[in-house]
């Protein structure tokens, strides 16, 4: 949460990258510049005062904090390779589930880059769908951008980071920006693309003429037989990665999927 004091910039840019105050020579020669109005910084590093970054000419701008906090969530966005995603309610005719709260592998991301008429923070690809994500800071996704995210059928998700303590090191900021919790939220959600992201393809129930209906590929078998394990369809609505059985067709959605270690 946000100190009481007033918080002093301790990430400048240098070279297009957020850097940490620590992480710099002293003075002018720290090669760094504002996040917001890109006026050179002097790393002031005495032996009284906290370590920061001040204005190298008297300036009237008052948003460098905020900003590279912006930064620096861009780009452990850019660098990681797997976000947890919020939860959400899923409603649709004749079907109902959860999307849980998940981790995903990230294959690539792109910072700033248009898509259509609009340019997110971050696009994100997972299994080949691409998902926009938004960093708040200051300014939250109005609904006008919200529904340029509906018309376009994108998915997209925002991380309030608005409450966070600007000094907080960039490790600390990077679980906050791809792990889970309650600062995450839906801006868009599409059920159809988001259960090709819980699972790239649906499990399929087949019938076993010894065992009867299973779920072919249940990452979590409830049941043995003869020394194998296997999932009933019955078994999954009481497991923690069901997300729905299809009314259309003998198949599962589950949110179970494996995330690789880089």
């Amino acid at each position: 949460m946000k100190s009481n004091i007033e918080p002093i910039l301790i990430y400048g840019l240098r070279d297009g990258d957020p850097v940490r105050i620590s992480d710099v020579a002293s003075g002018l020669v720290c090669s760094c510049i504002c996040p917001e109005c890109k006026t050179p910084l002097i790393a002031r590093k005495g032996p009284i005062r906290q370590h920061h970054f001040a204005h190298s000419v008297e300036t009237d701008c008052s948003g460098g904090v905020e900003s590279s906090l912006h930064f620096l969530a861009k780009k452990v966005l850019s660098t990681h390779q797997s976000i947890v995603l919020p939860r959400q309610e899923i409603r649709f005719p004749g079907e109902r589930g959860r999307f849980p709260q998940h981790a995903f592998r990230v294959t690539s991301a792109q910072v700033e880059t248009k898509f259509g008429e609009i340019v997110p923070d971050v696009l994100i690809d997972i299994y080949g769908i691409t998902l926009a994500v938004e960093i708040l800071v200051t300014h939250k996704v109005d609904e006008r951008k919200a529904e340029q995210f509906r018309k376009m059928g994108l998915l997209a998700i925002e991380i309030d980071l608005s409450r966070v303590d600007r000094e907080l090191p960039e490790s600390d900021i990077a679980r906050l920006v791809v792990g889970g919790g309650g600062h995450k939220y839906w801006v868009n959600f599409d059920y159809k693309k988001a259960v090709k992201l819980l699972f790239p393809e649906p499990l399929t129930i087949v019938r076993n003429k010894h065992v009867g209906l299973r779920v072919v590929g249940c990452p979590k078998p409830m049941q043995v037989w003869e020394g194998k394990k296997y999932s009933a369809p019955t078994d999954c609505t009481g497991c923690k990665f069901f997300l729905m059985r299809s009314t259309s067709a003998p198949q599962v959605y589950c949110s179970g999927i494996k995330i690789k270690k880089p």
